[in-house]
């Protein structure tokens, strides 16, 4: 298979063809891998296949079913195939997403492998991802990072391509099953009951990241998960070893550094995008978690990387 370079053309604007696709996508052994950069108005990859979805910049609107995600730059998410899903992109000037889908032949032999290895009985029934935001961190996000890297190149490799997208669904399923097994923490009797109070927490954290830069109160969250106040507390804090406000304030705090990092933005600006509100809320948080404020910080990332964007 080869790497095809895509592009935009017709009836757009200058403005939007100086934003037009500049995606690469490799198709090969069943899987597709695009990325790059393209306008907001470029449809995203459908959902034919169970496929990974990140961004670089910008973000990726998700419906599945009546569910409603939003995926950025600090997050992925594995959706299944299906015909109730869709999705937008959404940002100033262009955005960068990255989606992978895998060939069906391979995540079920994936799947099997993880069966094989995993001594927990209760996940081998599970053939499906639990389609939940995830911090993009860890093994997934390395091999991700290695695919966008390898996506800039001019020429592709089959044999690279197949084992990359290998271990990245190999990182994928281990992740994902590591989150269904927190269901094993919550207080419940049965395996279903508890495989369901996992699912409105998810709810729950989806909620924030895709939320997190508006007023967000504690009846909000716990009304998209459908609990009760007392209910989202406790089982919100028995998954994901945080309270809702403190996870919501690690959401905020890491939006900040990244529009620090990665735009030249003022300070007000990126206090209001994630979240935070003021400028003295965005020194006060970035102090105690970087041990320096905001100006500095973004004098270090200068240092290592000049900002390449404004939104």
């Amino acid at each position: 298979m080869q790497l095809l370079t895509h592009s935009t053309d017709g009836d757009a604007s200058a403005d939007a063809q100086r934003a037009a696709v500049r995606t690469a996508r490799y198709d090969g052994s069943g899987h597709g891998v695009a990325g790059g950069e393209c306008s907001p108005s470029t449809p995203p990859p459908g959902f034919e296949r169970a496929s990974l979805r990140a961004m670089r910049k910008g973000t990726e609107t998700i419906l599945i079913g009546a569910r409603r995600v939003r995926v950025d730059a600090d997050t992925c998410i594995v959706v299944n195939p299906g015909s109730n899903r869709s999705s937008r992109y959404g940002g100033a000037g262009s955005v960068a997403p990255i989606s992978v889908s895998f060939a069906p032949a391979l995540l079920a032999q994936a799947l099997r492998a993880a069966d094989d290895d995993d001594d927990d009985a209760t996940l081998r029934t599970t053939c499906v991802f639990l389609e939940a935001l995830q911090v993009r961190s860890g093994a997934v996000a390395a091999h991700l990072d290695c695919i966008e890297r390898r996506l800039r190149q001019p020429h592709g490799d089959d044999l690279w391509w197949d084992e990359r997208v290998a271990l990245l669904l190999a990182a994928s399923i281990a992740a994902d099953r590591m989150l269904q097994r927190r269901a094993a923490m919550l207080p419940a009797r049965k395996a279903a009951t508890r495989c369901e109070l996992l699912r409105r927490v998810l709810m729950a954290s989806d909620y924030i990241q895709s939320t997190y830069e508006q007023p967000i109160t504690l009846q909000d969250i716990a009304a998209s998960a459908r609990l009760s106040r007392f209910h989202l507390v406790r089982l919100f804090q028995c998954v994901h070893g945080l309270a809702p406000h403190a996870y919501l304030t690690r959401k905020r705090v890491d939006a900040a550094r990244r529009l620090l990092a990665q735009t030249g933005l003022g300070l007000d600006e990126i206090a209001a995008r994630s979240g935070l509100g003021s400028r003295s809320s965005l020194f006060r948080h970035l102090r105690r978690v970087e041990g320096s404020g905001a100006s500095a910080l973004r004098a270090q990332w200068l240092e290592r990387e000049p900002c390449t964007s404004s939104a």
